[in-house]
C-alpha cells in the first residue's frame, strides 16, 4: 500500500487542522481534526473522510479503515480528559 499517496489524497481533499494516519497491515487508522466538522453528525464526518478513500477500498488496496473525527475543541477536550 502506498501510504504516502493515500495520505496526500486525504490531505488534499480534507485540508485538516491536524491528522494522524497509521497503517497496520493494510488497515488504516485515521484521526482527523478539523473545525469544518462542527454541526456535522458522526456519520457525515465519516462520509467526508471516506470520499477520497473509495478508490483504494474498491481496488482492495485498503482492506479496512478506522476513522475518528474531532473538531479542534473536541480534540482539546479529549486530550485533557486523557491526560487527567
Amino acid at each position: 500500500m502506498d501510504i504516502e499517496k493515500i495520505k496526500k489524497d486525504l490531505l488534499d481533499y480534507l485540508s485538516p487542522d491536524e491528522y494522524y494516519i497509521n497503517n497496520y497491515d493494510n488497515h488504516l487508522c485515521i484521526t482527523i481534526i478539523k473545525d469544518s466538522f462542527i454541526n456535522l453528525s458522526i456519520l457525515e464526518r465519516q462520509q467526508e473522510v471516506y470520499k477520497p478513500l473509495v478508490k483504494y477500498i474498491k481496488n482492495n488496496i485498503i482492506h479496512s479503515v478506522s476513522i475518528t473525527t474531532y473538531t479542534k475543541n473536541e480534540w482539546k477536550n479529549y486530550n485533557n480528559k486523557k491526560n487527567n
